[in-house]
């Protein structure tokens, strides 16, 4: 059975590794478009300037013109992306807890009709609801977490 805290602590690390990237990615698009609008002029390499009006027609596409269509789709995708995996997390974790509930209600409701019905408390060391019984805590207990197991 595989530790559900160390799948947690793996996937907090993924997320939180996707979310410094996009950080870091939204700020050099940041940066980059800042920098477009501060520079009054830039290296011809990326053909950055006023519009030439002496030409008589638009200018060619710049580096610059392709950021100003990238920057708003791209922290969109990026965001969404980032939203849809954190809801996803959470419904995943939420699963877990009702699922781990689940399993220990029903471990209590068996272990009660053996205590009630079978008189588990007053049987002896060969009983077969003694066997059952430790059958059940067996399989139920690895699988709770610590605050269920009564940590």
């Amino acid at each position: 059975m595989t530790n559900s805290g160390d799948s947690q602590a793996s996937d907090s690390a993924t997320a939180a590794d996707i979310a410094k990237l996009a950080v870091v990615l939204a700020a050099i698009l940041i940066i980059l478009w800042v920098a477009r609008q501060w520079v009054g002029a830039a290296p011809p390499v990326l053909n950055f300037g006023p519009y030439d009006e002496t030409s008589g027609g638009a200018r060619r596409t710049t580096l610059w013109d392709w950021l100003d269509l990238a920057v708003v789709p791209a922290a969109l995708v990026l965001i969404s992306y980032l939203f849809t995996k954190a809801q996803k997390q959470a419904e995943e974790r939420l699963a877990e807890r009702v699922r781990r509930q689940e399993t220990l209600d029903s471990y209590i409701e068996h272990m009660s009709e053996l205590l009630i019905e079978h008189g588990l408390g007053t049987s002896a060391a060969g009983d077969p609801s003694r066997a059952v019984a430790r059958a059940m805590t067996l399989a139920v207990v690895p699988g709770l977490d610590g605050e269920r197991k009564g940590q």
